[in-house]
């Protein structure tokens, strides 16, 4: 392909440039397949799995605070599959004719806002999952605040992302075939603002807030770890253990034979021996039936006595029994729920990385963009797009690692497709 006028602008030669820029998207185009396919299949994983996530998870009827994060995720998740990821697949089809300077910016304020606050929202999962586990009763706190803290870290990212909308612009690019040019137009920072302060002083603000809150999850879950490591390893006592196996406890008053103490009765003997002298066989008969009426009555009120004693000492600790198994079962979802979220911030995580080292090679070395050899440019393109991943890697997340979650959306599916045949 040739360039067949000197200068081929968008202002000087409309016609030229059309004609030339859509004989470049093509090869721009073709060359970008992989990127292409990976970001498509971005959006129909993310689009399906997200929406499957939202029906999941507001069926159930506990809104904890790992639910209602999760839910929230996937809402930002599922906007960027919808709107954001068809935006990037559109301009890997236009890479030389984007002159869309309200749309550039709009869509890349939109696009770092959501990244922005994706970060945030795993950060304050970190929180979360630190108080659920390491200290429950300001856990219980934390939960009446989780409206505000989304709320404030939604407004943090709307100002942060605020640069956006001055930075970025339909940028014109030169480029020279042989005695022509062609002007190509690329949604990128604005020429004024490349290689200056105020761009390095966003970057550097851009960085420095990913590193921070990669040392805070960083301490929160491995604080995490060490309690849920420590609680494993704790083994707790057995006291209620008869209880359970439905073997009553011997009481210890209960010694010897149930009636009046010992000595007692022999004193009633002797005083007896000692009055037959003086007292009639009807005296005698009468004092022997009393003894017997209140021996019983003794025994009847202290049988009852230790029945009593006893059924209340089983009752506290059956009590007690189930209140450790509530918190153990507590403590056991919240754990579950922690790793699911730590798998979600580390792919997050993950998925970033290649994008800041890219971005850090360039500006240390110079020359690090000198070889524009195809496989480099498509390599290069896919690791700067692999972070649109963790907008749809989520739902594949809580499949493999949440049973429940399995087992709800095995149910879900079920429930449909049965009114579906009716």
């Amino acid at each position: 392909m040739t360039v067949q006028n000197k200068t081929c602008d968008i202002e000087s030669n409309y016609t030229c440039w059309n004609e030339n820029g859509q004989e470049f998207n093509k090869m721009w185009a073709k060359l970008m397949i992989p990127v292409e396919v990976m970001m498509c299949l971005f959006v129909i994983v993310g689009t399906i799995g997200n929406i499957l996530v939202l029906l999941v998870y507001s069926y159930r009827q506990q809104k904890t605070t790992a639910n209602i994060f999760i839910m929230f995720l996937a809402c930002m998740d599922l906007f960027a599959c919808v709107v954001l990821h068809p935006y990037i697949i559109y301009k890997l089809f236009h890479g030389y004719d984007q002159t869309w300077t309200e749309i550039c910016k709009l869509f890349e304020y939109i696009n770092h806002v959501i990244l922005g606050l994706s970060g945030l929202t795993l950060c304050l999962v970190a929180i979360d999952r630190y108080l659920a586990i390491c200290h429950p009763v300001k856990y219980l706190l934390f939960h009446k605040h989780v409206a505000k803290g989304i709320t404030t870290i939604t407004v943090i990212s709307i100002i942060g992302s605020l640069p956006i909308l001055e930075l970025y612009g339909a940028t014109p690019t030169v480029i020279r075939l042989f005695n022509s040019t062609f002007v190509c137009y690329k949604c990128h920072y604005k020429l004024e603002y490349q290689n200056s302060a105020v761009l390095t002083a966003f970057g550097a603000f851009v960085m420095g807030l990913f590193m921070i809150e990669i040392v805070i999850m960083v301490i929160l879950y491995k604080h995490v770890a060490v309690t849920a490591y420590r609680a494993r390893r704790m083994v707790r006592p057995l006291s209620n253990a008869h209880i359970l196996a439905g073997i009553n406890p011997s009481t210890s008053n209960s010694g010897g034979r149930q009636g009046l103490p010992k000595g007692e009765q022999s004193t009633d003997i002797t005083n007896t021996s000692h009055g037959q002298n003086t007292r009639s066989l009807d005296d005698i008969a009468t004092s022997e039936s009393r003894l017997a009426k209140a021996t019983v009555i003794f025994s009847v009120n202290t049988s009852i006595r230790n029945i009593e004693r006893r059924h209340s000492s089983r009752d506290d600790l059956t009590m007690d029994y189930h209140r450790n198994f509530t918190e153990n079962r507590n403590f056991s979802s919240r754990l579950k729920a922690a790793k699911m979220l730590f798998s979600v911030t580390a792919v997050f995580f993950l998925s970033w990385m290649p994008f800041f080292i890219i971005r850090i090679s360039a500006s240390i070395n110079p020359y690090f963009w000198n070889d524009q050899s195809n496989t480099k440019l498509v390599i290069d393109h896919m690791l700067n797009h692999i972070f649109y991943l963790n907008n749809a890697v989520n739902p594949i997340i809580y499949t493999i690692i949440n049973k429940n979650f399995r087992f709800d959306c095995k149910r879900l599916f079920r429930k449909h497709c049965g009114t579906g045949r009716r």
